[in-house]
């Protein structure tokens, strides 16, 4: 298994074969052929060979295959390449450090050359993967990119990261046997579940489904007892007459929907705003349900995100405008849900199910539209961002702050500055 300083060197020696970095006029086998990339090949970021279908000449023949790199020409047996069939149709392997004769799996001698590229390439690629945690390019990017590079760039990042989420969502809706309403139930419950609770709202929402908590739309309290009871939240030794009731109508309801409670052990309230205790969310959550307004079809034909927070604009049941939780007095809120709420939903629920509905049912005019709710709503404001509005990066709204946060969690702390807009212009500018 490779180090993390191979992996990095090995990132760093790719990268230099990709945009041909290296000295030309010094790529040589150790048999003395000249080696010409006519075509570097195409990055491969999966399993196998770092680079498919490059054109290579050695000497006076040209071969098309794939181009393996490693730090030492002697990982290739270490790696055990050179019985993995999986690289047989590699033509060259591009090194730092020609220390052995390497052989393919049926014998044959396989070409190595050694990569000569300059040594402040290297210091700099060095300063950008011990600095990357630390937003160390957020000087690079504000003094050296122009508006339009940067622009540009949040767009790829923004729309990496939907795809990500569109996968997401799609195994979820397959989950849920393809019903986009359920899927829509599981969403908004991960969606106010927020931080350490996210999964246990998810497993709420398969427990209670979409379809049984619309049965009893029209009495909340019935929908709190399905909520709370198959939450697993109405047992333990707090007393209270609310609580009390809850429980005699989930009784009841379990055995008429076949509900079963999760463990009280799913949920947790350690580094949780009272206002986002596991219970007030349920009751916010069972306020919406009962409304009938935050619907897929109403989210689906939202304009703005002013539409969209209509839709949220709803009192809370009496009990819970006063209390956090079951007999845990709070002071008085009125609204089901507030406002930095609703954008979180926005940001982490409409906006990327409605690209996935529209990606999966052909409506690119529903893509667009979500990504246009994200430019309507704040910037977010976490340790993603901070980083960077620190350094005096400008964050204007989501669609800049999500692009940042796939920045920051896909590139920076995996210190992928190879393949990061920021790190690739600044390894070129050497």
């Amino acid at each position: 298994m490779l180090t993390e300083e191979i992996r990095l060197k090995e990132n760093l020696l790719s990268f230099v074969w990709q945009h041909s970095l290296y000295d030309t006029n010094f790529l040589y086998t150790r048999f003395r052929e000249k080696a010409i990339a006519v075509s570097p090949g195409r990055r491969n970021f999966g399993e196998g060979p770092r680079f498919l279908q490059a054109e290579i000449r050695l000497g006076e023949k040209t071969f098309v295959g794939n181009v393996a790199i490693h730090r030492k020409a002697s990982d290739w047996a270490y790696s055990h390449h050179n019985t993995d069939p999986a690289y047989d149709g590699v033509i060259l392997l591009a090194v730092e450090e020609d220390d052995r004769l390497i052989r393919r799996i049926d014998d044959s001698v396989l070409p190595v050359v050694v990569l000569q590229y300059p040594e402040t390439l290297k210091q700099k690629y060095r300063a950008l993967t011990l600095g990357s945690q630390g937003f160390a390019c957020a000087s690079f990017l504000k003094t050296e990119m122009k508006p339009v590079e940067v622009k540009n760039a949040c767009t790829r990042l923004m729309t990496e990261r939907l795809e990500r989420k569109y996968n997401d969502i799609l195994e979820i809706h397959r989950q849920a046997e393809n019903d986009w309403h359920e899927t829509f139930h599981i969403l908004l419950f991960r969606s106010m579940g927020l931080g350490s609770n996210k999964e246990a709202f998810m497993a709420l929402a398969r427990n209670v489904p979409y379809a049984k908590l619309c049965q009893e739309k029209g009495d909340i309290r019935n929908l709190e007892a399905m909520l709370f009871g198959g939450a697993g939240l109405l047992d333990g030794a707090v007393y209270d007459p609310y609580k009390s009731d809850l429980e005699k109508r989930f009784e009841t309801l379990s055995r008429r929907h076949g509900l079963q409670a999760l463990s009280y052990c799913s949920w947790s309230s350690k580094k949780v705003r009272p206002y986002n205790f596991p219970p007030k969310r349920i009751a916010e959550l069972a306020k919406l349900i009962d409304a009938g307004t935050f619907t897929l079809n109403n989210i689906l034909s939202c304009e703005s995100v002013t539409e969209v927070k209509r839709l949220f604009d709803i009192e809370l049941s009496d009990y819970w405008k006063r209390n956090f939780s079951f007999g845990q007095g709070s002071a008085r809120q009125h609204r089901a849900v507030g406002d930095i709420t609703a954008d979180l939903v926005v940001i982490n629920h409409v906006a990327p199910l409605m690209f996935a509905y529209g990606r999966q049912t052909g409506e690119a005019a529903l893509e667009e539209r979500a990504l246009d709710l994200l430019y309507q709503v704040k910037a977010e404001a976490n340790k993603y961002t901070s980083g960077w509005t620190k350094r005096g990066i400008t964050i204007e709204n989501a669609f800049h702050s999500q692009a940042f946060i796939q920045l920051t969690t896909e590139y920076c702390l995996r210190r992928r500055c190879c393949e990061c807009f920021i790190g690739i212009k600044a390894l070129k500018k050497i």
